[in-house]
């Protein structure tokens, strides 16, 4: 995928030592790397002491990437200035990759629709774009309860987490304490939060639990009481088993229906007269 156009990937401009550069918005990469080449672009006088860099770094490829030195640089981004540390490689592709530790560090969010980039811990949604969460199912009786949380969570970037809620009754002197419902994770307050639909079930005291995924770059900080979804029943006639077999004899009928799969060349190609 390395011919993929440059306007695809989200670009940011980094002052390093005084040095501006374009650099590389990157989720996949752990660490921040800085080219060789916009490395020499700082005067002597102005480069900080070079260190022994404690990891080895890996590319996409699981090749080693060559690292020059490790040097703790002063850099400033969207008008916030700090010092920390970034691998100097050679040969790079890019002048320098921001990684995982300076987007965590920062809060650094790239909003694909907009093309832009922010520091929010989260994407909070105005009150004029919110609205009511829909049922998910065509035979739903309705959603009939909330899913609270019942304590503070974090939830670190592109991570899972079993999150224990509250399930409060949407209708006033009822209960939900025993029911077998289908949950699903919505939050206006939280749009990168996801979970199911999933088949859940309350406890004595109307709580449950289930994994949810936190799909941004940044660690999420939920306070408590928050609803982040909701919980809908469907009418009997809304669900039935599936035979297992007769779903795999058809997966099986329609793999052997498919056209081969296209030669690297072929696939290259199709790559070059899409993009």
């Amino acid at each position: 995928m390395g011919n993929i156009k440059a306007e695809y990937r989200p670009f940011i401009n980094v002052t390093t030592q005084g040095v501006t550069g374009t650099w590389l918005y990157d989720t996949g990469a752990s660490v921040s790397c800085m080219s060789l080449t916009q490395f020499r672009r700082i005067a002597l006088d102005n480069r900080p002491v070079k260190q022994t860099p404690q990891i080895r770094l890996l590319s996409a490829a699981k090749t080693e990437i060559n690292v020059i030195g490790l040097f703790h640089l002063k850099i400033k981004i969207l008008g916030k200035t700090f010092e920390h540390p970034v691998h100097v490689c050679h040969p790079m592709n890019q002048g320098g990759i921001i990684g995982m530790d300076i987007i965590t560090r920062l809060g650094l969010t790239y909003l694909p629709a907009r093309k832009t980039f922010t520091f929010d811990q989260h994407i909070a949604v105005g009150q004029s774009k919110q609205y009511t969460a829909q049922t998910i199912f065509k035979n739903s009786a309705g959603v009939v309860a909330e899913m609270l949380t019942d304590r503070q969570i974090k939830i670190p970037p592109h991570s899972s987490k079993v999150v224990h809620m509250n399930c409060a009754s949407k209708q006033q002197h009822t209960t939900v304490a025993g029911a077998t419902a289908v949950a699903n994770i919505y939050s206006s307050q939280f749009p990168l939060l996801w979970g199911g639909p999933a088949i859940i079930q309350t406890n004595f005291k109307s709580k449950t639990s289930m994994p949810i995924i936190n799909c941004g770059p940044t660690e999420l900080t939920i306070p408590r009481g928050t609803a982040i979804g909701h919980l809908e029943t469907i009418f009997a006639d809304g669900a039935y088993q599936v035979d297992e077999a007769a779903v795999e004899a058809s997966l099986a009928q329609a793999g052997a229906t498919l056209p081969p799969t296209p030669s690297a060349a072929r696939a290259e190609q199709i790559l070059r007269e899409v993009l």
